[in-house]
């Protein structure tokens, strides 16, 4: 859960456990209508808003009027404008959109089922918001400043039911995480293990304060939600503790519960997050955590907008081996031959020193699969790499790979 108390109007609270969460995914930087890599000219790109939700059948609303129902591709006119989706057993979700003249603006939201009213524990019974409790309980004693205290206790009571939150006190950016303890025997083995998570927790939300995430716009990294699960998945790497002068921690177990803060000078987080070294790490999380969501649309059969990820991707120079084969598998799964074909060969040439046999042997089986005469010529291309890597491997060091020729392909007489 991210609290950035500079801009309220941008945050969307969410509960945790008993209260259902909706997760919106929405590319920053509108992409283009039309195919990527459509041939010849194209008529003028109308303005429209793609709306997927997660179960599907959903109602869409645009300024209160109904679109019709999701997922659905819509005409609309440009601007900022309010998108309600409905959908019966499952909690509303609204959101302002700003929608640019001939493009394509997505929207993905996902539901989850409305909580039975009879299953949520009271306040003060051991429900949604008793490590809340037990959180600031413990805070209220803590040894830190008093401003950056009441700060932390205001972002406690505005939303009870969290276990994670982060916010700000001036230019102190702090993150607050809680997790019950086990208890009995289990308790002496695997508390201290739990009250380390609760602090990489904590730190986890600190790092995903919106201050700190839109400073990688520079680097094209412009989707919200994808970059707050890269730096979520980063977190470990960035060695904060210690790096960051400013940085500052404290757990302990209050109530039953893990509880831990850390906090950090603004301007000193910012700085250690934008060296080369941990901007690259970043880059690759981001890659990593939309091509999960690529190949999750791919499960559901949804390739064009895996495909619309792809070039997300791909005009940021973050692409992989395994990325350009499910790009071609999408172009495959919509009929576009050739477009995987060329995408297949661009892959090929793209990773021809440094691709594994695996990738190798992959491609070659994904070309056989296109029924054009070139992708024989690809397959054979990318059998033979496969095989030179395997040699690498196998041959002993004194024996250069090299020396050991291939054998030609016999053709059927």
């Amino acid at each position: 859960m991210l609290i950035d108390t500079d801009s309220p109007d941008k945050v969307t609270p969410t509960r945790w456990g008993h209260r259902m969460r909706i997760k919106a995914l929405m590319l920053a930087g509108v992409l283009a209508a039309g195919s990527w890599v459509s041939d010849g000219a194209a008529a003028p790109p109308a303005t429209r808003l793609y709306v997927r939700t997660i179960p599907s059948g959903a109602t869409v609303q645009l300024d209160g009027k109904e679109l019709g129902q999701s997922d659905g591709l819509f005409t609309v006119q440009p601007g900022t404008h309010t998108v309600r989706v409905e959908l019966d057993g499952q909690t509303p979700h609204e959101s302002r959109l700003d929608v640019t003249a001939g493009q394509i603006t997505r929207l993905v939201v996902e539901f989850q089922a409305l909580p039975a009213a009879s299953t949520r524990p009271g306040r003060g019974e051991d429900g949604g918001d008793a490590g809340g409790r037990a959180l600031a309980g413990w805070l209220s004693r803590a040894d830190v400043d008093s401003q950056i205290r009441q700060a932390m206790l205001t972002v406690l009571r505005q939303h009870p039911d969290q276990t994670r939150w982060s916010g700000r006190s001036g230019g102190v950016l702090f993150g607050l995480a809680c997790k019950r303890m086990p208890t009995g025997p289990a308790g002496d083995q695997a508390g201290p293990a739990v009250m380390n998570l609760t602090h990489l927790l904590a730190v986890q939300e600190l790092l995903k304060a919106k201050s700190l995430l839109d400073q990688y716009a520079s680097a094209g990294l412009t989707d919200a939600s994808t970059l707050g699960q890269a730096l979520a998945q980063a977190a470990g790497k960035f060695r904060v503790e210690g790096e960051v002068k400013s940085f500052h921690f404290k757990s302990a177990v209050h109530e039953g519960w893990a509880t831990a803060y850390v906090l950090a000078q603004e301007q000193d987080l910012a700085a250690h997050l934008q060296t080369p070294a941990s901007v690259e790490t970043v880059r690759l999380a981001y890659r990593d955590a939309m091509h999960l969501q690529a190949r999750e649309l791919m499960k559901r059969g949804n390739h064009a907008d895996a495909l619309l990820l792809w070039k997300h991707l791909h005009s940021r120079k973050l692409v992989s081996q395994g990325l350009y084969l499910d790009a071609a598998r999408c172009f495959v799964g919509l009929g576009q031959k050739a477009d995987a074909l060329r995408l297949l060969s661009e892959a090929v040439d793209a990773f021809a020193e440094s691709g594994a046999g695996e990738f190798f042997e992959q491609a070659g089986d994904l070309a056989l699969t296109i029924d054009l005469p070139a992708a024989q010529e690809l397959a054979e291309k990318a059998y033979r790499r496969a095989s030179q890597e395997l040699l690498n491997v196998v041959t002993p060091a004194t024996q250069p790979a090299g020396d050991v020729p291939l054998e030609p392909v016999e053709k059927p007489q």
